[in-house]
């Protein structure tokens, strides 16, 4: 786990993002992409946006396919007796 930390903070503590903020920025931003579960929008902005800062440090990157069930959440709605929750 620290090797996670450690790496994480090398790789994401140097760039346009976290150029003045440091790693936070870095968390702020990847959580602006809205869900990043496989199969969102989120999940292609974040890979994109990882590889691109692997690459910017000289790292080469590979980029693998392949299927996987993911729940798709497109709302819903809760009712009970005379109430409900969207």
């Amino acid at each position: 786990m620290t090797a996670l930390i450690i790496a994480f903070l090398v790789v994401f503590t140097n760039g346009p993002v976290a150029a003045s903020a440091g790693p936070r920025a870095v968390v702020e931003h990847l959580s602006s992409l809205g869900s990043r579960v496989a199969g969102y929008p989120g999940s292609i902005r974040a890979a994109e946006y990882v590889e691109g800062r692997l690459q910017a440090l000289g790292l080469a990157t590979r980029r693998d396919s392949f299927a996987v069930v993911v729940p798709m959440d497109r709302g819903g709605r809760l009712e009970w007796e005379d109430e409900s929750v969207p």
